[in-house]
C-alpha cells in the first residue's frame, strides 16, 4: 500500500512538473523563470523561499541545480521531492538564508545567516564591537533580507609632537663698557617643548586632535646684548664759537678730524659735533660753530664751561 502511495505521488508531481514546463515553454521562459518566490516566516524572521520544477532525466541534486542556472549558497536550505534518483523530475525548494551586508571600517562582507538578531549574527561570525564604535543599527534589532550594517571603528589614544620655542633678544646696560660699545654676552638658544594630544580616529582617519598637556623638554635661553653706559671724558675746559663753520661742527687741536664728540655744558645741555677744523689759539678746549654753540647758550655769552665726552 505504501509503495502505491509513493508511486501515485510521483506521478502527480511529474504531471505538475510537465504542466509547468509546458507553460513555461509557451511563454518563452527559462526553467529558472518558472520559480515561485514567496516570503515565509520562521520564528519572527521572514525568509525568501524559491520553488523550482526540474525536468525529468536528472538523477542528482547537483544536476538539477545546474539545469536551473541558480546560485545556491552553503547556508541556504534545499529540499527536493521526489528523490532525484527516479529521474522523473522534482520540486526543488530553496529557502534562502538571510543575506546581510556588513561594512566594517570600509571593508564590505556579505554574511548569510539563520540568526534572528544583529547581536547573534555578530557572535556567529566573530565580529566584536568596542565601547566607542558606532553601529548603524541596534544590536537587538531583527535581521532582514538584504540588510546593510555599517560599523565605524573609533579609536582614541595619545600622540605627541615637538615644537621649538624661539628665544628673545634682551639688551642690558653695562656700566663697565664704554658708551656706544655693545657686546654679546649670551648667544641665545631655542627651547623645546613636547605637545601631548588626545587623538580620535574613525576607520583609521583622524577626526579630532585635542591638546591635553605641554611639557618643557629644554628651557629657552635668551640672546643677551650688553650696551655700554660708561662715559669717557675727553677733556674739560672752555668752549667758544666762530662763524667760519656752520651746522653741528667744531674745531679742536688734537681730536682726529672727522671724529665726533659730545659737548656738555655746565647747565646740563649738550650737543654732538663733528671735528672739522684746527687752529684754536684762545686757550679754549673747543671752538664751536655758531649753530652748535647756540644749542648750549646764547651767542652773546661768548664763552662757557664744558666737558667733552666720547659718544
Amino acid at each position: 500500500m505504501k509503495k502505491i502511495i509513493i508511486i501515485i505521488s510521483i506521478l502527480v508531481v511529474s504531471f505538475v512538473i510537465c504542466s509547468k514546463r509546458v507553460t513555461g515553454q509557451n511563454q518563452n521562459l527559462s526553467i529558472s523563470d518558472n520559480a515561485n518566490k514567496k516570503v515565509v516566516t520562521i520564528g519572527e524572521i521572514d525568509y525568501l523561499e524559491e520553488t523550482y520544477f526540474t525536468p525529468s532525466g536528472l538523477f542528482s541534486l547537483n544536476e538539477m541545480i545546474e539545469s536551473l542556472d541558480v546560485e545556491v549558497f552553503t547556508e541556504d536550505r534545499v529540499e527536493v521531492f521526489p528523490d532525484p534518483k527516479f529521474g522523473l523530475g522534482s520540486i526543488l525548494t530553496i529557502t534562502r538564508a538571510t543575506p546581510v551586508k556588513v561594512i566594517d571600517a570600509r571593508k564590505e562582507q556579505v554574511y548569510r545567516t539563520w540568526k534572528a538578531k544583529v547581536s547573534e549574527l555578530f557572535e556567529e561570525v566573530g565580529i566584536e564591537v568596542g565601547d566607542k564604535d558606532k553601529i548603524s543599527v541596534n544590536l537587538d534589532q531583527n535581521l532582514s533580507f538584504d540588510m546593510e550594517i555599517k560599523i565605524t571603528r573609533v579609536l582614541s589614544g595619545s600622540d605627541f609632537e615637538y615644537e621649538d620655542i624661539d628665544y628673545k633678544t634682551v639688551t642690558k646696560k653695562d656700566p663697565n663698557l664704554e658708551r656706544g660699545v655693545t657686546k654679546i654676552s649670551q648667544t641665545g638658544r631655542k627651547g623645546k617643548k613636547k605637545l601631548i594630544y588626545n587623538i580620535t580616529r574613525e576607520n583609521g582617519i583622524e577626526i579630532s586632535r585635542k591638546l591635553v598637556s605641554t611639557e618643557i623638554i629644554r628651557e629657552v635661553e635668551d640672546r643677551v646684548i650688553l650696551e655700554g653706559t660708561k662715559i669717557t671724558i675727553l677733556g674739560t675746559g672752555r668752549a667758544t664759537w666762530y662763524r667760519q663753520i656752520s651746522g653741528n661742527t667744531a674745531a679742536h687741536n688734537t681730536l682726529p678730524m672727522g671724529s665726533e664728540v659730545i659737548v656738555r655744558a655746565s647747565n646740563g645741555k649738550s650737543v654732538r659735533v663733528k671735528i672739522v677744523d684746527r687752529g684754536i689759539k684762545s686757550g679754549a678746549i673747543i671752538d664751536l660753530s655758531a649753530d652748535a654753540f647756540g644749542q648750549l647758550a646764547s651767542l652773546g655769552t661768548g664763552v662757557i664751561n664744558v666737558t667733552l665726552e666720547k659718544p
